[in-house]
This record gives structure tokens, sequence and C-alpha cells, in this order.
């Protein structure tokens, strides 16, 4: 339907369709409050299936989140649902306007249903601030009616319409400087602006897109149709500006906080121009090393700036020279550049602290001497700066003479066996340098690893020459392994130039090592066994010296133990009784434990041990913590006649139950016995001593003596007797021994094992006070030890480290007094102050009391003689006294009378006041 309608518009618009327009009835509305908006327009119906349009133009703004109003009020024929009308905005069509009661008079009547409204987004408005309406009746609408007319009326809310009035922008040169904006900013609408925020911004050119905010400027508020005035802002450039025609930005209400109909005016730009330059410098120039053979390789480190005032924009480059002066040119010789494509004003490469760096060569016809490596910065010219004389700098070089470098190029070692074997050695050395070597030594060297320390020297090897570039070829040297090597994977370590013969451009590579293989194992062997003696009794001890040896090729890699054993044939097994053990430390290989001579170790025959003859063996390496070439010969025996015992006491051991005895008191001594002879002991005596040494004699303090009876074989005595320390006994160590059978009255197989014995540390009281010396702060006085009570008597009585506690005072101690009234007045601090020539005394604490005051010298009478007698601080006290200067005995008779004088500065003075006798 949408469809056959825009056709009929289109085939009946005519001239005459026009010219009707021209009779339009404009209705303004009044808006019903500040902010809304709304007009009306009106036309007649001439003719039959006519069709109007109404224009709306220089329309306000409107709210850009609200929708626009249209309404349509139909007057005239249209009582069928044949007559109606299409109702279009700015060509997009809105919806059908069905009809109503015939030549209707009021579209607001409920039934009327001839006024419709329509609504369209406020885009249609702000777009161009205009709004076509078209309203097309369809063909059988007709102009019969006297109330025939189309009414539309548009309404909706109003927004501000924020733009730039004016602004004005001075030239300047550049980044630093302070630019002062001068603006205007309109408000076009009739609806006031609140808040809101102008921000101005730098840009190269003339669009908004990447522009950098300087500053912004905050507006309370903008009424309708009105503007700021001119104001101003100082904008600070950037360091990016660059010179010539650049561009100041404007965006008003950058925040977006007033809604505008129209957002599309508020942003511009102003063009100013930017006068200075940039001043390219060349800061920093270093060299590493700084001394170096012709084609080394060096590096630059360098720093240049910016000093000008605008960004140097387009790119530049920074060439790099060797000179043979200070004074850097294009003429020199280029190593190299490099290119910066800008660099702002103000502003360093890369930093202000740091720097950047390049590698450049050496020519390789530098001559030899002292010489200069330069930057020049923007040599090509690039750059228009406000001066180059600064674009240039240079540091120092030494050109020194080309040096051989000596290394290994290639070397093969061949496994071995070990200790004796030659190593045939190929090697190669190359001189890779850029000078020629004179006449060198290679050491070889053999290590268990790869580590340069603990090596051995093998062999030298001397090469006379070495030119540049050149090698030795394969060499061979045969090297001889030491007695210090190990099985498996080690080391032939090399050291070319070992006595730093030649000077060389490194010597880090010259030392270096290759492995290969040892083949050989150690082989332990005991090679000498021999006893003490050649009978023994069971549990007797016997001391067997023996000699060790490793017959291997290789070196023992770690320690290992020789076990001892008992053995009922020649033949040393694991199985046999193994008394004891000494560690075997690392040998060599063909070497000896001990070099020359034997070793010695003491073994005690199984207490078990049948009578007849036995073995006792060596058996190296029994425990097998290290592997060998063989094991079939770590053993060897010797024989011993073990003899059965008759008859044999064994002091076990005695065991004082007080460490810590003290002389002149008990205590308490366990002790055991055991017959380890074959018989049994009807009876046998036990004497106890005292010793001050470990040998246990008769002449030592007997203790105690008593018999023990019946005691089989293998069975034993144990007790506890009560014994008393010598009262003479002196503080520390003492000794307690048991003494089995002094006499000898038993035979026995072995009279060496009767004694045994213990220690104890002694404690004396020697001041009888009930505390030993080690308790005791002082054992010499019986009225100090711990505990007692403290009196007062200048000692430590209870050892607690303090004297008299407690006690009014310290004896021996000293303090100031004074017991004589006025004179001294004691201060807070315990002192005394004094007035005149009174003056403190002393006490002394005796006995933890103290002692009357002495010395103390109080007031007196005042007395005319210039002193504070009385000690009130004040001098004389203006004594006075009574006078008579008349003959004596005149005095208080008749009209003669006393006078009266005044000490004054230590003198009495003239007698006044008087009555003499008339003369």
């Amino acid at each position: 339907m949408v469809q056959s309608v825009k056709a009929y518009i289109q085939s009946t618009i005519s001239y005459f369709h026009w010219a009707l327009f021209c009779c339009l009835a404009l209705l303004v509305m009044t808006p019903s409050k500040a902010d809304a908006y709304a007009r009306t327009l009106s036309q007649n119906i001439t003719q039959q299936g006519q069709l109007f349009t109404f224009n709306f133009n220089n329309l306000p703004p409107a709210t850009p989140s609200g929708n626009v109003t249209i309404r349509v009020d139909l007057y005239g024929n249209y009582d069928s649902s044949l007559e109606y009308a299409d109702v279009y905005a700015d060509k997009k069509y809105l919806g059908v306007h069905n009809g109503g009661s015939y030549c209707n008079t009021n579209v607001t009547r409920s039934n009327a249903r001839m006024r419709k409204s329509f609504t369209v987004p406020a885009s249609m408005i702000n777009d161009n601030r205009a709004l076509e309406v078209l309203v097309s009746n369809s063909s059988l609408v007709t102009a019969s009616c006297s109330t025939r007319r189309v009414t539309v009326r548009i309404s909706y809310t109003e927004t501000p319409d924020l733009l730039m009035s004016s602004i004005s922008v001075p030239n300047t040169t550049g980044y630093g400087s302070t630019l002062t904006v001068t603006y205007n900013v309109r408000n076009r609408s009739t609806r006031a602006a609140g808040q809101f925020i102008v921000g101005f911004y730098y840009k190269d050119n003339s669009v908004f897109s990447g522009a950098q905010l300087l500053g912004s400027a905050t507006i309370a508020s903008l009424g309708a149709n009105t503007t700021t005035g001119n104001r101003t802002i100082n904008l600070t450039l950037p360091n990016t500006v660059k010179a010539g025609t650049r561009y100041i930005h404007y965006f008003i209400d950058r925040t977006n906080v007033i809604a505008e109909g129209i957002e599309s005016n508020n942003k511009g730009s102003k063009a100013f121009s930017i006068t200075g330059k940039p001043n390219l410098r060349a800061r920093l120039l270093t060299v590493s090393p700084t001394s170096g053979f012709p084609g080394t390789n060096v590096t630059l480190r360098y720093r240049i700036d910016n000093s000008g005032t605008t960004r140097a924009s387009s790119p530049f480059f920074i060439g790099f020279y060797f000179s043979n002066d200070s004074t850097i040119t294009t003429s020199d010789t280029f190593l190299k550049a490099v290119t910066r494509n800008s660099l702002n004003a103000k502003a360093y490469y890369p930093g202000s602290t740091t720097t950047a760096s390049i590698t450049v060569t050496i020519p390789s016809n530098a001559p030899i001497g002292s010489r200069y490596l330069g930057m020049f910065v923007d040599y090509a010219g690039n750059i228009s700066e406000t001066t180059t004389g600064d674009n240039k700098r240079s540091t120092a070089f030494t050109v020194v003479a080309p040096k051989p470098n000596l290394r290994m190029r290639s070397i093969s070692v061949p496994n071995a066996r070990g200790f004796g074997s030659s190593v045939n050695v190929s090697f190669n050395v190359e001189n890779n340098g850029n000078g020629d070597s004179g006449r060198f030594i290679v050491r070889f060297y053999y290590g268990a690893g790869t580590g340069t320390t603990g090596l051995t020297a093998l062999g030298d090897y001397t090469i006379n020459s070495l030119p540049k570039g050149s090698n030795t070829g394969t060499l061979t040297r045969t090297l001889v392994l030491p007695n210090t090597v190990v099985a498996g994977r080690r080391y032939i370590h090399y050291f070319i130039d070992y006595l730093n013969d030649i000077a060389e451009t490194t010597e880090s590579d010259n030392r270096s090592s290759k492995a290969f293989n040892v083949t050989g194992q150690p082989d332990l062997q005991v090679v000498f066994l021999n006893r003490s003696v050649s009978s023994a009794f069971p549990g007797s001890q016997v001391t067997l010296t023996y000699r060790l040896y490793n017959a291997g090729y290789t070196r023992m890699p770690k320690s290992t133990v020789v076990g001892f054993y008992f053995s009922n044939n020649g033949t040393i097994e694991l199985t046999d009784s193994r008394l004891a053990q000494a560690t075997v430390p690392i040998l060599n290989a063909r070497t000896y434990r001990p070099a020359s001579g034997t070793l010695s170790i003491n073994v005690t025959l199984p207490a078990s041990a049948a009578a007849g003859s036995r073995f006792l063996g060596a058996y190296v390496n029994d425990k097998n913590p290290i592997t060998e070439a063989s094991t079939t010969n770590n053993t060897r025996a010797v024989p011993i006649n073990v003899v059965a015992r008759q008859s044999d006491l064994l002091a076990v051991r005695v065991v004082s139950q007080n460490a810590t005895p003290e002389a002149g008191k008990t205590f308490k001594l366990d002790y055991e016995v055991k017959n380890i002879g074959n018989t049994t002991l009807t009876s046998y005596t036990v004497h106890l001593y005292f010793s001050t040494d470990t040998s246990i004699t008769t002449s030592d303090t007997r203790l105690a003596s008593f018999t023990r009876s019946n005691l089989a074989p293998n069975a034993t005595h144990k007790g506890t007797r009560t014994l008393t320390i010598p009262a003479s006994a002196k503080e520390g160590v003492a000794y307690i021994g048991m003494f089995l059978d002094p006499a000898n009255a038993i035979k026995e197989g072995d009279e060496t094992n009767n004694k045994t014995l213990t220690f104890v540390n002694v404690r004396v009281d020697n001041d009888g006070d009930g505390v030993t010396a080690d308790k005791d702060c002082n054992d010499k006085d019986k009225t100090v030890y711990p505990g007692a009570k403290e009196v007062c008597d200048g000692k430590d009585n209870n050892c607690d480290k303090l004297v008299d506690e407690g006690c009014p005072c310290v004896s021996g101690t000293k303090r100031s007094c004074y017991n004589l009234g006025s004179g001294c007045v004691q201060q807070s601090n315990g002192s005394f102050k004094c007035s005149g020539p009174c003056k403190v005394g002393s006490q002394t604490c005796n006995a933890g009391v103290w002692s009357a005051c002495a010395g103390a010298v109080g007031p007196k009478a005042e007395t005319c003689d210039k002193v504070d007698n009385d000690c009130d601080g004040n001098i004389d006290d203006n004594l006075k006294r009574s006078c008579y200067t008349g003959p004596s005995g005149t005095d208080n008779l008749g009209i003669c009378q006393q006078g009266s004088q005044t000490c004054a500065a230590g003198k009495w003075g003239t007698c006044s006041g008087e009555t003499l006798p008339a003369k």
C-alpha cells in the first residue's frame, strides 16, 4: 500500500499544488516550559487526494536522548475506511492516519479519531536543524467540507548548543614558553547550559585526532543566547612541538556533561607559528676498551640531546669516525652511522643518565699511537639548527701493535692403565691473532677433574715460533702418569705459554683439558703381620704389627679399613671373630702404609677362645668400600698359641655413687669382680684404695679390705661398700681403686687384670661452715656461705654477690653530714649547701651503723669582723651596741647617758647619741 501511495504522490504533484502552499497559515505555539519547544503549521484542503508538504526550518537542537513528537490533525471528509492520510517525516514513512467522522470540526472529541501523534528521533532535527513532514490524503478525501484543513504540530525538549565564538593564539618560540590563548564561547540555544569544561590541545595539523591536551578551563554556566566574553588561558607547549605553522585545538564540553542536540560544532582549531629551532648536541662519548690493534672491534657509548625549543622532527644521522686528532670532520675515516627519526626539545637520547652503544672496527691501516674516535651529530645537515658548533665530540684511543692469540686447535688423549703408563698426547696449537708469536712452552698436567687446582705437572713441549693465522700441525708428547692417578674418567690438562712469555690479545683460551679413561684399579695387600707374644690366655691383650701395600696401578679413590680377626685356622674369613679395625687412608699406586716400618694395634683375644694353636689375621678392605683389581690377596695370618687359664680374677669395674664426695665424709662405691678362670675360687681378698694418681698400689691410702667366697668360673660378684674420703684429701680429681688378691695368695694365669679404678672430684670444706669450696664464695670464712644470714659486717655473707644488703649502710663507706642546726641546708640530691664559715662534717659506716657526724662547723654569734659568723647569709647583720666615751663611772648619772655604735665593713663606727659631762 505504501508503494502505491508513493506512486500516487509523485503522479499528482503539480504546479497548482505548490501554488497553494504559498497560502499556508503559520501558527507558532508558546512553549509550556523554558526548555520545551513547539511549532504548528496548517494548510487547507483544496482538491481531492491532495499532498501536503510542511517544512520546519531553523529549529533549535533537540535533546539527543529524546524523541520529537509530530501531531497531525485532520479536518474534513474522513468518514470511511477509504478516507485516510499517509504521514512521512524527512521522506520516512511514519504510518497511516485513518479517517473519522464526516466534516468533523473537533479533532479532540473522544470518538472523532482525527488527531494522531507520531514520534521520530531527535537526530532528524539535529542533523540539519530542519524537518520536512508530508501528509498524503487518499484519493477519496475531497474538499467538500467547509472545515477542510490539515494541521501539523512538532514538539520536543530543547538543548543548549555550545560553539566557539572567537579564539586567538599568539606566535611563540616553542617548548617551555607560555602561550596565552584568548577565547569566547557562545551558547546559541534558548536553553541555558550548566557547568562544562573547555579543553585546549596541541597538534601539528588541523586534524583533532591524536591531539595532546595542554590545559582545561571550567565554565560554571552559560545562559541562553549568550557568550562567555573574552577569556584567557595560559598553556605550556610540550617538547614535541615542531617549528612552523601549528594548531591549538579546542574541545568545548570535552567531558560530555552537557547534552547538546548538535555536538559536531564543539571542536575546532586555530593556527599559530612556532619560530624556535632545534639544537642537536653531542653530550657524551666513551670507548671500551681504550686501546686496541688495527681491526679491533670496540664499543662506543654515547649520548646526545636537543637543547633547542622545538623538536628535531626529520630523520638525522649520527656519524662515527676515526681521526688522527681530536677535531672530528667528515674528512676523517667514516666508521658507521645510526639514524634517529626525531628528538624532542630539551630531550636526551637515550636518556639523561643512560647511554646508547654501537660497535665499530678500528681501520686495518690505523697508525700506531694516540688517536681519536669521534661522533658527528647530523653530519649530513638534515636539521636546521640554532647552531652546529656543538654537534661533535671525540674520545682518545690508543692504537697498539697487533698481538698473537695462541689456543689449542685440537688434542687427543688415549686411554691408559694407570701409574707408569706412557700416554702419547697428539695436539695442534694455532695462532688466530693479528700478530706473529715467538717461542713459547706448552705444559701438560694430570688432574682428577676439570678444575685447575691440585694438578700434577707431567711434561712440556717447546714451540719456537708461530706466525699469525697458522698452526703447528699435529705434534706428539709422551707423558708418564703419576702414582696419584685414580681409576675412571680423568683429564690431561694443557697450559699454552704457561710462563706468559707471549703478550696475547686474550689469555683466557690458553688452558683447558681433555678427558681420557684410566682403566686400572687399586690392589690392597697385607704384606707384613706379626704378634707381640706367641702364646696368650683367652681374654688377654696382644699387640699386632702390620704393613699394607697398594700393588695396583691407580690410587685409592677413598679411604677404607683393615680388620683384625681371631681364627681357628690360617684362612682369614669374614665369619671369623672380628677383634678390631684401623683406618687405611688413601694410598697412591705402588705405595706402602707406612712408607717404612710398621704400624701396631692392640687386640683382645676372645674370652671364650679354646686352648691350642690358633691364628690372628689382618683383612684389608674387608668391608669392600672400594673396587680392587683383586681381592684374593687382602689377608694375612700369624699363629698364636692359646693357653688355658687355671684361676683368674678380673677386676671388672668400680663406680662411685657420688662423683663429688667431700673430704672426711662417707660415700658409696659399687664394685664388680668376675672369675674368668676355669676353677672355682673358694675365697679371695678385695682391697679398696684412695689414690692421687692412676697407679693403684698397696702404698695408697686403703679405705677398706674384705673377703668374698665361692666364685665359680665365669661367675660375677657385685656389691656396694660405704667408704670415707680421707679428711686430709685435697680438692680436685682423685682415684678410687680396687686391688684383688694383693698378696698374690691365688696363683692366676694373668696377674695383670686384678686392678681397676674410677675417678672422683673431691670437695673440701676448709672453714667448716658446712659448704664445700666449690659452692662457697669464701671457704676461708665460716661466716660466709650460701644461705647464711646477711650481717652488716662489710661481707657478702650469703654469697649473692651483694654486700650488706638491707643494712642502713655499707661498711667502710663515708657520707657528708650536718647536725648543727642552721647554716647548711641539705639539697634534693643529698648534698649540702652551706653559708659563711659553716661546713659539713663526715660519717663512716661501721658494721652497718653510721658513726657520729665529725668535723662539722656550725653557726656562732655574729661579731663585727666582716664574717657571716651565724651563717645566715648576711655579714655583720647591721650589729649595734651601746657605747660611752665619757669618764668611767659617769654614764647614766645626771644628764650623762650612753650612745650607740653600728658595725660597718667589720669595724665599729663612732659612738653617736651619747651625752657627756659638761666641761
